[in-house]
């Protein structure tokens, strides 16, 4: 039984996102403190800088956990988890 690449991409997701939902939460709260300490007065400026400059590092960690993610799917474990879902 061959298993399209929708259902691969979609647990890939899903693991990446399990993966990350709490490190972004600490993400935010370092980045609204470190905003908060250099200048109460103009916070909202430090945070969209600081935000700026770890975008793109948080872009190239995500896409390649995900691209680790769906490597690392077997055909084995989709066909266990498929049949797991259908039953």
């Amino acid at each position: 039984m061959r298993l399209g690449r929708k259902i691969k991409i979609k647990k890939a997701l899903e693991r990446t996102n399990r993966f990350f939902s709490p490190i972004f939460v600490i993400l935010e709260a370092f980045l609204l403190s470190n905003a908060i300490e250099l200048s109460p007065s103009n916070f909202i400026h430090y945070f969209i800088a600081f935000n700026q400059k770890i975008f793109w590092i948080i872009v190239l960690v995500y896409s390649s956990t995900f691209l680790y993610n769906l490597v690392k799917i077997r055909k084995k474990k989709f066909i266990l988890i498929y049949r797991r879902d259908i039953f």
